[in-house]
């Protein structure tokens, strides 16, 4: 078994306090929360709104910092890694994220969006830059006549391959897919998670799909983990979870998704 990703013990609480009359409540968003991640493999992280699934997309990225635990790629912590090190982890891990418009800069063409991670993560010439944008443009569906759009000019479909194209620029080995298709309707949740195989085998790519769509999580993932109110109450490999359920939660949401 090839570990890429090694999640173990993860804590993390938020303190809320809405109104300054109101005494601050802590929220236990994660409570030691451990699984690995196989390299090649697509691990999906499934459970109810507001049960640490994003949250936990964030530290794995190192977007986030835990209160406990660590996360490990090709054995190192993440958390603790020189400056030039952290260059490279953000070349290798990248994300997804569920809303396709809010990450993308209004204001910026297609191609301005997609030669920005190129610029940074990557030391090739402008020709270069252009003939990558191309590839990438290709990689994920789009025509060359895409560069010149902005954001709004796109449909929600198109300004989700406009993220991924973004998100694999960099040669990434590690993706988190955070909702990525929730947003679309049907016909295009299919097309995307289509793509989304296309480039796992393509670019040899190892998934964390964190979804709320036990379909989406069945058909797409080799592994699976069922969250709860900030714990991890179940992990397998996904028929095994789907079909044969331990855990009481995840019974429940198997049997309502029958």
């Amino acid at each position: 078994m090839n570990k890429l990703i090694e999640i173990s013990n993860i804590s993390k609480e938020f303190i809320i306090q809405r109104s300054p009359f109101e005494k601050p409540k802590r929220i236990n968003a994660l409570k030691n929360v451990t699984f690995d991640i196989e390299k090649g493999s697509v691990f999906g992280l499934i459970g109810e709104s507001g049960s640490g699934k994003s949250t936990l997309g964030k530290i794995a990225t190192n977007l986030m910092t835990p209160d406990e635990g660590e996360v490990c790629y090709k054995g190192q912590n993440i958390f603790y890694i020189k400056e030039k090190e952290m260059a490279k982890l953000r070349k290798d891990i990248q994300i997804v994220f569920q809303m396709a418009l809010n990450p993308l800069d209004p204001k910026r063409k297609v191609e301005e969006l997609l030669a920005e991670p190129l610029n940074i993560h990557l030391d090739i010439s402008r020709y270069d830059t252009m003939k990558n944008i191309n590839e990438l443009l290709g990689k994920v569906g789009l025509s060359e006549e895409y560069k010149t759009k902005l954001p709004f000019q796109l449909s929600g479909g198109q300004r989700q391959r406009v993220i991924i194209a973004r998100a694999i620029a960099s040669k990434p080995q590690f993706l988190v897919l955070d909702e990525p298709v929730s947003a679309l309707d049907v016909s295009m949740q299919g097309q995307i998670m289509n793509l989304l195989i296309d480039l796992r085998k393509e670019l040899d790519l190892t998934y964390l799909f964190i979804t709320h769509d036990l379909y989406l999580a069945r058909k797409f993932c080799t592994h699976i983990g069922v969250m709860k109110d900030g714990v991890l109450v179940e992990t397998g490999r996904v028929e095994d979870v789907m079909d044969n359920p331990k855990n009481d939660y995840t019974r429940q949401l198997v049997n309502s998704f029958r």
